[in-house]
């Protein structure tokens, strides 16, 4: 009687796997993103503990708000995943009376498409260095975007300016959270536009409300 469980276990484990025969090789599924969203929010410094999102408030128009204090966020907005089949392929259902490997789990979703360019430019004078109309690209840090936390080069937790950030062709896929490293002097109130591309040609432009730094 033992022996006839024991194959009757094995007969079990053997056709959970092999009912699907490509155990193992799901494709992966992608995902196309149909635009991109500027948000200015508020959160609270200091910005050094990277590693997940900061929590934010959106920003009331007319409210007066200090640099240390402003987020600009960047985030897609994504389309149904597919697969080379246009086609989301869900795991088959495995029995087994004993845990087995994962391979036949499909992997996370994921988008081809990589950011070539982002500009950020303000209707007003930012400094005599940078004035109206200028990238203010150098001037932002990326104080979050999951794949691409900080720089490590230095060996300390360095956030990548934005400029920075856009020569290592990121993923388009991901949060970015924005924070100005210095203060405006000349005008304090500011409209910042946004132009943002990806290495495909997809091209978006984004502006926000005015924004009165202290």
């Amino acid at each position: 009687m033992k022996t006839i469980a024991i194959l009757l276990m094995l007969n079990l484990l053997l056709t959970s796997c092999n009912n699907y025969d490509s155990c193992g090789d799901l494709p992966n599924a992608q995902y196309d993103i149909t635009s991109i969203s500027a948000k200015a929010t508020v959160s609270e410094p200091p910005f050094n503990s990277f590693g997940s999102p900061f929590t934010t408030t959106e920003f009331n128009t007319g409210q007066t708000v200090s640099v240390d204090q402003f987020i600009l966020e960047l985030n897609a907005t994504t389309g149904p995943a597919f697969t080379s089949n246009n086609k989301i392929t869900n795991p088959p259902f495995q029995f087994s009376l004993i845990p087995i490997a994962k391979a036949c789990s499909p992997a996370l979703p994921f988008t081809k498409e990589k950011i070539s360019a982002i500009a950020i430019t303000s209707s007003s004078d930012f400094s005599n260095e940078f004035p109206a109309g200028t990238d203010l690209k150098p001037l932002f840090l990326v104080i979050y975007n999951e794949p691409y936390l900080f720089d490590k080069s230095s060996g300390e937790n360095k956030p990548y300016s934005l400029e920075e950030f856009v020569e290592l062709n990121p993923s388009a896929g991901h949060l970015i959270q924005l924070n100005l490293s210095q203060s405006p002097d000349i005008s304090k109130t500011h409209q910042f536009n946004i132009e943002y591309s990806h290495e495909d040609g997809e091209f978006f432009m984004m502006s926000l409300a005015d924004i009165t730094f202290e």
